[in-house]
């Protein structure tokens, strides 16, 4: 018999979590980390494999495969790692440059998540999920060769999504999701006293904005056969429209202090679609094979654009120097579309006891041409293991760990002009070469059935 006072305090508890963790738990970017069962496979079948409340992140339909009550809490804890070797800051102009490697550039971050969920009736089941499905966590030193190109970068999104999951038949349900998707970001450089024309004394740059935007995801789950189970799911897109405040500091002197202020500026970002294909076979009483394929439209994340015309007129004695300063920030991105594939394995150990390990490929949506200071990502593999331990009826715990290595790749970022129809700054040029990229993942995860 199902006790509502038990329902609401499930609920509460999952809010505590919405509240207190925040959105700047997030680090690299499309994040998994939703679910601590799922990681154990590389999130091999994780649309597919109902196995806890977390699955409402990945396909809704899911959640109607699970016949009881249950809150799912975790997190995810990344330690990351990389180098930066013959990075080199030219400056045609001026002539300025700067050289210095750079290691330590990534945050070890933790990642939580909240799931529950209840069936309504024998048809219907509610969920409520907190999970961040993107974030970018990047901290150069100070002394940085490309700090003209990049410095701090931080964006990071959480979910807060309600889930409704209707079964048609015993092979058959279907799930839909809406979220109020919470953006937070942050970025910080040295930037080009526009007033004075120095880089010598530079301006320290400090970009900051939010949003909160509606975002979907749909799916279902087929059962074609007593052993196969598959799972199709579709995520939105998103459109935010940052709103906060361009920081503008460190100009000294009575012409160069001018630059300094705070203004209001804006950034336009979409969050690409997702499509997700999941299978889970079970093989016999032991063995269950996992399978899936995901594409991600990231050619839709363009360009950082933030437009910022601040600089009013001022007078120095006989000197007047009009408005129009400008302070905009524009990044072309040009990111591709990519694909990721996984699969894992579970085996039953015993009653209490399933082990489980999986691969993923998973494709960067950066190459060399389009690799940036702020984005220094490339092709990375995963390696994953865990186990879940039934410690009685009511209470399951997940564990899993997980390495992942990216390629080597190289940056050649030339300066960039203010505005998309701008012309670039061909004389400024960063370059160097992004090795050893690996991190460590890992994962605690506790459900309560009631």
């Amino acid at each position: 018999m199902q006790r509502p006072h038990t329902h609401k305090a499930a609920l509460a508890t999952l809010i505590a979590l919405i509240t207190h963790s925040g959105i700047s738990y997030a680090s690299g970017y499309g994040l998994n980390e939703y679910s601590g069962s799922a990681m154990g496979s590389a999130y091999a079948g994780a649309a597919s494999n109902a196995e806890d409340a977390s699955i409402a992140a990945y396909n809704p339909a899911g959640i109607a495969l699970l016949k009881d009550t249950q809150l799912t809490l975790g997190s995810t804890l990344v330690t990351e790692s990389g180098n930066l070797e013959n990075a080199e800051y030219k400056d045609g102009n001026a002539p300025i440059d700067y050289s210095s490697d750079a290691d330590g550039f990534q945050r070890t971050t933790a990642i939580p998540f909240g799931h529950f969920s209840t069936p309504l009736n024998d048809k219907w089941s509610f969920g409520a999920s907190a999970y961040a499905p993107y974030g970018m966590n990047l901290n150069y030193d100070d002394d940085f060769a490309g700090r003209f190109f990049g410095d701090k970068t931080q964006f990071t999104v959480m979910n807060l999504q309600g889930t409704l999951a209707y079964q048609f038949s015993d092979t058959l349900a279907v799930g839909f999701g809406l979220a109020a998707s919470m953006a937070e970001g942050k970025l910080t450089q040295n930037y080009w006293n526009e007033i004075t024309g120095s880089k010598d004394q530079p301006l320290r740059s400090e970009l900051k904005g939010d949003d909160i935007a509606p975002a979907w995801n749909i799916g279902l789950i087929w059962q074609p056969t007593n052993t196969t189970t598959l799972g199709l799911a579709y995520h939105s897109s998103t459109k935010f429209s940052l709103e906060g405040t361009h920081q503008l500091s460190g100009g000294t002197g009575g012409m160069g202090s001018k630059a300094n202020g705070k203004h209001d500026v804006n950034l336009d970002i979409t969050m690409p679609e997702k499509i997700t294909f999941s299978i889970t076979q079970e093989l016999n009483d032991r063995w269950t094979i996992l399978a899936d394929a995901s594409w991600t439209r990231w050619s839709r994340f363009e360009n950082f654009y933030i437009e910022d015309n601040g600089i009013e007129d001022f007078v120095i004695g006989p000197i007047v120097i009009p408005d129009g300063k400008d302070y905009s920030y524009y990044i072309p991105e040009n990111w591709r579309n990519t694909w990721a594939a996984s699969i894992g394995a579970k085996y039953v150990l015993n009653d209490d006891w399933t082990l489980k390990a999986g691969y993923m490929y998973d494709q960067s949506p950066v190459t060399n041409k389009n690799r940036t200071a702020r984005t220094p990502d490339a092709n990375r593999q995963w390696l994953t293991v865990g186990a879940k331990w039934q410690a009685a009826p009511q209470w399951t715990f997940d564990f899993a760990a997980g390495y992942v290595w990216l390629i080597d790749g190289t940056v050649y970022e030339k300066g960039h002009s203010k505005h998309p129809d701008g012309e670039p700054k061909t004389d400024d040029v960063f370059t160097g070469e992004y090795k050893n990229q690996t991190s460590w993942l890992l994962s605690a995860q506790m459900t309560y059935h009631f």
